[in-house]
């Protein structure tokens, strides 16, 4: 156990790994030990490698310590080997967020592309933020658990924008409005409101509606106030998180109405959770962005520079009184 693993351990991954010729029986194997985190621990299978053309990995286990369903929602068994799924499904192998082969939600444990400064530069960085999730477990700036360019740990995976990470359709026409030059997003979004698609109305109007915040402020209420009256599931969604890039006293009417006529209960969990930014400060209003902040967990000292108390607790009350909490 000097290495933090048992000998027998090695040995019967290594005659499992033999028994179905992916290792030799001449090749060596072993368990290295890389590190421990707060869900699982990491090793290096030495001796084991994928190589094909220019592409030569070499992988990690991580074990985690239960295999109960725990009961945090960012770490740990499920939600890290959903969290890497999800990833290589939308974006695929060659992202800067390495590689997840496999893993085993019962057995507790994932397989993932061992990265060191040796490893081939990645070739797709994509943002998380433009699909509606941010990773809260990583640190670029200050390189914490990140590696030649690659975020290697999966915890924290966080959605952080409902309609944007599960609504393909939204999603691309407010990237259109987004990548539009900032002289012609008004007019993109107004041709975008008259558009005619075959159908997938209710998912282009959450589009627009996401997309007024890229739009200068003066015409954003406005443009709201269109898209009010084209009520639907992923549009009465998208204008929940769009209401903080309004004026404070015209989202909270329109937070008012949105609460009252829906019985959308992920309407109401988004509702909920937004209130934090909501109720933001005007000083700091062109610094908000999607973002998830845990009502009651919210830091002393962010509550103290960024939260509006009046407005936080009149949002507060009109929750509750509408059953949102």
């Amino acid at each position: 156990m000097k290495n933090k693993r048992s000998n027998s351990t090695v040995k019967k991954l290594e005659d499992v790994l033999k028994k179905y010729k992916i290792l030799s029986r001449w090749d060596d194997f072993d368990l290295r030990y890389i590190d421990k985190g707060g869900k699982g621990s990491v090793w290096k299978l030495e001796g084991l490698r994928y190589v094909k053309g220019p592409i030569d990995d070499e992988f990690v286990i991580k074990v985690f310590h239960t295999k109960s369903i725990q009961q945090n929602d960012y770490h740990g068994c499920y939600p890290e080997i959903n969290a890497a799924q999800y990833w290589m499904k939308t974006f695929g192998y060659e992202t800067n967020r390495g590689k997840f082969y496999w893993g085993d939600v019962h057995e507790a444990y994932m397989i993932n592309k061992f990265i060191d400064e040796d490893v081939r530069l990645p070739k797709l960085k994509p943002i998380p933020y433009n699909y509606g999730v941010k990773f809260t477990d990583e640190d670029l700036v200050h390189i914490h658990n990140v590696c030649k360019q690659y975020s290697y740990d999966w915890g924290g995976c966080v959605v952080i924008n409902q309609v944007v990470n599960s609504n393909k359709f939204a999603r691309k026409v407010m990237q259109e409005i987004q990548e539009t030059p900032e002289s012609r997003r008004q007019i993109h979004w107004h041709k975008g409101y008259y558009w005619k698609p075959k159908g997938n109305y209710d998912s282009k109007f959450a589009g627009l509606a996401l997309g007024i915040k890229y739009l200068p402020e003066d015409v954003r209420v406005g443009c709201f106030e269109k898209i009010f009256e084209k009520r639907g599931k992923y549009t009465d969604r998208a204008m929940g998180y769009t209401l903080k890039y309004l004026p404070h006293e015209t989202a909270f009417k329109y937070y008012e109405l949105l609460a009252k006529t829906s019985q959308d209960n992920v309407l109401k969990e988004i509702l909920k959770n937004e209130i934090p930014l909501l109720a933001t400060k005007k000083e700091y209003g062109s610094e908000i962005r999607d973002d998830l902040i845990v009502l009651e967990n919210i830091p002393k000292e962010y509550r103290t520079k960024y939260i509006d108390e009046d407005w936080l607790q009149k949002y507060r009350r009109l929750a509750k009184d509408c059953y949102i909490f």
